[in-house]
């Protein structure tokens, strides 16, 4: 699938004080340093990752614009414009006949925004920082070898190697923490129609943050499909996907003193992949939240994969195309 990557969940400083100063609001007791800020969610498994086992190794590009605009409005924080960018590196390697694969990704983000006209003695630099490393595996519990339609199940684990900040900039807070994402995903081929997806939970280890439920399912069409082995374009096919993202704790996102709280969002996937020589896939897709707030007004999604070993074409054929 092509994913949504959302939430990002991380808000600006608020202004408090006298003009021109930043911090976090007003503290609401004794406890005050307890509240959580949090500027980290781990990757979730249906970002540019197939329910079928695969040998690979990818690289990522994502583009999120006017991040969190609608909740720093709403906190009137002196900071807007906010732009985040991801780059992603990583790799799966496949065990027992295809059967399971393991495989790790590792991000670098990037961050910049600017304060508003008004606001005075406000400094937004542009940052950058490697982010949180991923372990994930999957292994297939039922498949059809005539269709290619499969159920499987695994386990992804985010550990909190980057900085608590997002990219470290020093105007949004952080909480960063190791998270456990089991899932199941599944594939249903219908000629040159499929439908894949994935289900899971996000579970962080503390309780100041927001554990999730994802449903992510995607429709796609094989609008070309190449049987000619020398051919260069191999494959064409369009997707659109829906991804649900449903917090069951730090829901009310009005509380200004709950950085965890996060709404109810529904993103919009629409993308196209491009096989070559059945060896790669360059995808590329465009994300709308469709929901209120938005975690970002849009968001630009690049993908290349490179297949080896038993995924490579002449091994087992890919179908369908993996990144879908």
């Amino acid at each position: 699938m092509i994913g949504d990557m959302s939430p990002l969940g991380f808000r600006a400083l608020q202004s408090v004080g006298p003009p021109g100063s930043v911090g976090p609001p007003p503290p609401p007791g004794p406890n005050a340093s307890s509240v959580p800020y949090p500027t980290v969610r781990a990757f979730k498994i249906s970002e540019n990752m197939s329910p079928r086992p695969q040998d690979r190794f990818f690289v990522d590009f994502n583009f999120y614009n006017n991040v969190n605009s609608q909740i720093n409005a709403y906190d009137r924080v002196p900071i807007y414009h906010m732009q985040a960018y991801r780059y992603m590196f990583g790799f799966e390697k496949t065990f027992n006949e295809g059967k399971g694969s393991f495989g790790m990704r590792l991000p670098i983000n990037n961050l910049t925004a600017d304060p508003l006209p008004s606001a005075r003695g406000i400094r937004t630099p542009t940052r950058t920082a490697v982010g949180n490393f991923d372990l994930f595996a999957k292994y297939v519990l039922e498949a059809n070898p005539r269709t290619g339609s499969l159920i499987s199940a695994g386990l992804l684990l985010s550990t909190p190697t980057g900085p608590g900040r997002f990219a470290g900039a020093p105007y949004v807070f952080g909480l960063n923490d190791l998270s456990i994402q089991p899932f199941l995903g599944y594939i249903c081929n219908f000629g040159d129609w499929y439908v894949q997806g994935f289900s899971g939970f996000y579970f962080p280890t503390i309780l100041r943050d927001t554990t999730f439920m994802f449903n992510d399912i995607g429709l796609g069409y094989y609008l070309l499909r190449s049987e000619d082995p020398t051919a260069f374009l191999t494959a064409v096919v369009p997707t659109f996907e829906v991804h649900v993202n449903s917090p069951f704790t730090h829901r009310d996102w009005h509380n200004r003193l709950d950085y965890a709280a996060v709404a109810d969002t529904v993103n919009l996937t629409y993308g196209v992949n491009f096989q070559f020589q059945r060896s790669a896939i360059l995808t590329a897709a465009f994300i709308h939240p469709v929901t209120s707030p938005q975690p970002f007004s849009s968001e630009v999604a690049v993908f290349l994969n490179v297949f080896y070993g038993r995924t490579r074409a002449g091994r087992i054929p890919i179908q369908p195309p993996p990144t879908l």
